[in-house]
């Protein structure tokens, strides 16, 4: 996760080969993170330090 909304996220690709996959994220309106492209999805900050950020997500 980047300062400027974007992030990487390691997703399974062709035959279960980690593939980078390129999104934004805002803080929505109740201090969650929300991710974008279509697979939104919310997450609670649990810890975040100088070197490591934790991410709890939420139920859909």
């Amino acid at each position: 996760m980047a300062p400027d909304g974007t992030f990487v996220e390691l997703a399974p690709g062709r035959a279960d080969v980690p593939e980078p996959v390129e999104g934004t994220w805002v803080l929505g309106s109740d201090a969650g993170l929300e991710s974008a492209p279509a697979d939104a999805r919310v997450a609670d900050v649990v810890h975040a330090g100088p070197d490591r950020l934790e991410l709890r997500r939420r139920p859909a």
